[in-house]
Formats: C-alpha cells, structure tokens, sequence
C-alpha cells in the first residue's frame, strides 16, 4: 500500500511531457518534448536556421553541440547539392553505415557512428532557389531519450518549399 502510494505521488511529482511546435519557411515540426527537454531559441535568422534540443539541466548558451539538433545550410551551391548526400556525409565524418529511409514523406540519407551518433541529411529543391540542406544530429549517444527525440524530429518534421508571395 504504502509502496502504491510512493509511485503515485512520483509519478505526480514528474514533469509531464511538453508540447513542441517550431515552424520556418522551410519547416513546421510538432511533436512531444520527453520529460526533462527544453527547445533552445537562437537569434536571427530564426526560425530558418532550425532549433537545438537540450536536457532542462543544460544551458542554451552557445550550445551549438546540443544532444539534438535541427538546421539548415543556405548556403550550398547547385554542384554541393548535385553530389549525392550519402558523399557530403562522409565529407561531414560519418564513419559509420549510410542509409536511406522515409520519414515524414521526404528521402533522408542516415549515419549511425560506432560511437552511437547520428546524422540525417535531406536536400531540399525548390523551384527557382538555391538547394537547401537540412540535417538532423544527435550529439548525446549516451542518453537514450536523445534517441528517441532524434526519430521524433524526423517523423514530426514536415519540410516544404516556401509559399510564392
């Protein structure tokens, strides 16, 4: 009885999951925040560069290595986006087994690294701008809910050519 009691006001004391929307010209996610997580803001050019992902515990502070991370390089010219992106993951230091999978309807090519890290690159078209690369990394292979945040990231978040205005 006593022992009931003790998980239920555990399990009430616990932070409850958090919701998590985050949009750009290029990208709209949603999903649910693990207990414990928190979306660090960066300055502008927000919201296009994407977002970081950290422990409540960390500090969003110059974080750029953030267990989880989602951003975007505009800077890529139409020969970068040419090679295949499997090439500019090895380029970028995957040394582990590259692979190819759906999610949220676009083609992302993966990286797992021995040391249990992981990549996600997608290149992105739209008609009559420069090609888009946005990737998706998980930093922190030793926390077990930055795995499960970094599958959430890519199952959540819809890429999209912006609107012609």
């Amino acid at each position: 009885m006593m022992l009931v009691l003790f998980a239920s006001l555990a399990l009430a004391a616990a932070p409850a999951a958090k919701p998590f929307e985050r949009s750009g010209d290029y990208y709209q996610a949603r999903f649910e925040l693990p207990r414990g997580w928190k979306a660090c803001s960066d300055k502008a050019p927000a919201p296009n560069r994407g977002f970081r992902l950290m422990p409540a515990r960390g500090d969003c502070t110059g974080s750029a290595a953030a267990p989880v991370v989602l951003y975007t390089e505009f800077d890529m010219s139409d020969s970068e986006a040419d090679t295949v992106a499997a090439d500019r993951l090895r380029e970028d230091g995957c040394s582990g087994s590259v692979t190819a999978s759906d999610f949220a309807g676009r083609r992302w090519n993966l990286c797992a690294n021995a040391d249990g890290t992981r990549i996600a690159l997608h290149i992105l078209r739209c008609d009559g701008d420069t090609p888009l690369l946005v990737r998706v990394q998980q930093n922190d292979a030793a926390d077990a809910s930055a795995g499960l945040l970094f599958q959430r990231v890519l199952q959540h978040t819809q890429l999209r050519c912006p609107k012609a205005s």
